[in-house]
């Protein structure tokens, strides 16, 4: 390998190593309550275009030309729509989500050709990392002393990004890192139990609904083993069995986790008002099934998507959203693949209760968007 080529392979590393790091300290609540979030995130991105495009010729592949045109069929419909009904459809804000899914899917296949396993080691850890910090520096600010979940009120209000990151650091750092010693896969357990933990707490319950559904899939996956799956059902029956025999344990999992302190007798209240949002669908897209009603959030992105754009260019935004997990489905042997695979059954599960997932807001999902970009190409 030349010195060139090296030092290139270095460079697209580090740079992308550093954009995971601050996209993930990002949520740190300093930046998230001054509303400095992507003052932190977004500059090393763009750093991060211009740089991997000067040392590497952007090639546009057969899989990326088409999710390129599809954007810009995308494109043309919704300015169709804004000049046909005087409606600016382009100030959704799940089209500025969309330009940066996009964006980092071109910086991923950007980085594709000097990526390898060593590379994606070093993500996962720098992840992993900088994800623990954020989960630690809010625990102790928001949770540590005297917090209760006998409350309706969430104690961090950017619970739903950050539950997002810890879910993906979860995954990832259990289906790649393969601890060396002893040392190493107690550390591994701990950060993973306490970023579970974190995830509990946080109670977003999108997010904990995703990572139990993704957990069955990885139970049943070929990447664990016997041993682990008996060990990971044992304590799931321990864990049942424990929320019938005592009422503490049941009140903590069912009325403030799960329930979140709400009336289970009033499942609109239940579901923070979803039952009332996809009742009001119907009404709300009555007589504009093909283009939409433009600019409006709605918290599920599927019906948001057909709501705001119509059932064509809303369909080819659905159809975008479930690429990662469309083509993970057809190559999750490989490890790697495997990985999007599970990320992307919880993304999806996160999209049914958010108007932006698994787009936005803001780059919470980026790394979704990040690995799909760099194993497309």
């Amino acid at each position: 390998m030349t010195n060139t080529k090296i030092n290139q392979n270095k460079i697209s590393k580090i740079l992308i190593v550093l954009a995971c790091i601050l996209s993930n300290l990002s949520q740190l609540p300093y930046f998230v309550n001054n509303g400095k979030t992507q003052i932190i995130s977004i500059p090393i991105w763009f750093l991060s275009f211009i740089i991997l495009l000067s040392i590497n010729r952007f090639k546009i592949s057969r899989h990326l030309f088409k999710l390129l045109l599809l954007t810009i069929i995308f494109i043309i419909l919704i300015l169709t729509f804004s000049i046909i009904y005087n409606k600016n459809y382009f100030s959704s804000s799940m089209i500025y989500s969309l330009a940066i899914s996009l964006f980092i899917i071109i910086i991923g296949s950007l980085i594709s050709p000097f990526f390898n396993r060593d590379t994606f080691q070093e993500i996962v850890i720098s992840y992993v990392l900088s994800s623990l910090i954020v989960s630690i520096v809010v625990f102790i600010k928001y949770f540590g002393f005297g917090f209760s979940l006998n409350t309706r009120i969430y104690a961090y209000s950017s619970k739903n990004s950050l539950s997002q990151i810890l879910f993906t650091s979860v995954i990832i750092f259990y289906c790649y890192f393969k601890p060396k010693n002893n040392f190493q896969n107690i550390i591994k357990i701990l950060i993973i139990i306490f970023q579970i933990f974190m995830l509990v707490i946080l109670r977003s319950r999108a997010t904990i609904l995703g990572l139990v559904i993704v957990s069955f899939f990885i139970i049943f996956s070929k990447s664990m083993n016997k041993k682990k799956k008996i060990i990971v059902i044992i304590g799931g029956i321990l864990l049942l069995i424990l929320l019938f025999i005592s009422d503490n344990f049941n009140d903590i999992v069912l009325n403030n986790i799960i329930f979140a302190g709400r009336d289970i007798n009033d499942l609109d209240n239940l579901s923070s008002g979803r039952i009332s949002i996809i009742r009001e669908f119907p009404i709300l897209i009555k007589n504009n099934w093909l283009t939409g009603i433009g600019p409006f959030y709605f918290e599920c992105f599927p019906l948001s998507a057909i709501l705001q754009f119509g059932l064509f260019a809303g369909g080819i935004l659905i159809y975008i959203s479930l690429l990662p997990l469309i083509t993970s489905i057809k190559r999750k042997s490989n490890d790697l693949w495997e990985i999007l695979y599970f990320l992307s059954i919880g993304y999806f599960i996160n999209s049914l209760f958010e108007g932006l997932a698994p787009f936005g807001p803001g780059i919470k999902c980026y790394f979704l968007w990040l690995l799909f970009g760099i194993l497309f190409s």
